[in-house]
């Protein structure tokens, strides 16, 4: 209708503007108005929220991956107490062995104690059991083993006191501990005997045990690191045979 149109022609050119050549320097460029004042061109393509969204998540992410702490390595384990393991597992020997001393019950001025090797159970399970079978291979030929206490009180000589001077690290994760001691022989007219012994101490399924002893003498690394094989458990990172393991990578 004639009427119905006029009216609706003035509402829809309401919401277009025809650019004026002059004024946009030669190009006729059709202009859609937006709402609150503000223009877009119908030639350039508009930023939706989708696109500012995605620049908020990269530039998000970028903060936090910059800030982010780089991943600690694992600590190192600390080493072990030197006094709480080794030289303890010696003092707990030397006192089983001095408790075990035939002097202590039954000697008798004048009188050659007897030694009972039963007596020494407790200082025997402080011992390596590889060891225990060298003493007895020692005693079938007729020798007496460096921990072969019974059968040094058999020839009348017993531990009295003994006092711990040192403790240092050996190879194959082993440690050997000095210590004063100060024997009692039996005969009373007979002076106290002392010496300096070290004891050579590794973990025998995971526990410390006494391995060895030099008494009045020294243990030489290098004897360490070759000798005594399957007598105490292989460092960690070594085979079976105590070899270090070398990582292929």
């Amino acid at each position: 209708m004639p009427g119905r149109a006029s009216q609706c022609i003035p509402a829809f050119g309401a919401n277009l503007a025809i650019a004026d050549p002059r004024r946009t320097g030669g190009h006729a460029g059709r202009h859609v108005a937006a709402p609150r004042g503000e223009t877009k061109s119908a030639d350039a393509p508009g930023r939706s929220g989708r696109a500012h969204m995605h620049a908020l998540s990269l530039l998000l992410f970028s903060v936090f991956t910059a800030a982010a702490p780089a991943p600690r390595e694992a600590a190192p384990r600390p080493p072990e107490n030197l006094l709480a393991g080794p030289a303890r597992a010696v003092l707990r020997y030397l006192e089983a062995v001095r408790l075990a001393g035939p002097y202590a019950v039954d000697a008798r001025p004048g009188r050659r104690a007897a030694a009972d090797e039963r007596a020494y159970a407790v200082a025997k399970k402080l011992t390596a059991p590889r060891t225990l079978d060298e003493i007895d291979r020692w005693a079938a030929r007729g020798d007496d083993h460096p921990l072969a206490p019974w059968r040094e009180a058999a020839r009348a000589r017993v531990l009295e006191s003994f006092q711990l001077v040192a403790v240092r690290r050996s190879p194959r994760a082993t440690a050997v501990v000095s210590v004063r001691e100060r024997y009692r022989l039996v005969d009373p007219d007979a002076a106290p005997d002392r010496t300096v012994s070290e004891y050579l101490v590794a973990r025998v399924n995971r526990e410390w045990k006494v391995v060895d002893r030099r008494a009045g003498g020294a243990f030489d690394d290098r004897a360490i690191e070759v000798g005594y094989a399957g007598f105490f458990d292989p460092p960690p990172g070594a085979d079976g045979q105590g070899h270090r393991r070398v990582g292929v990578r």
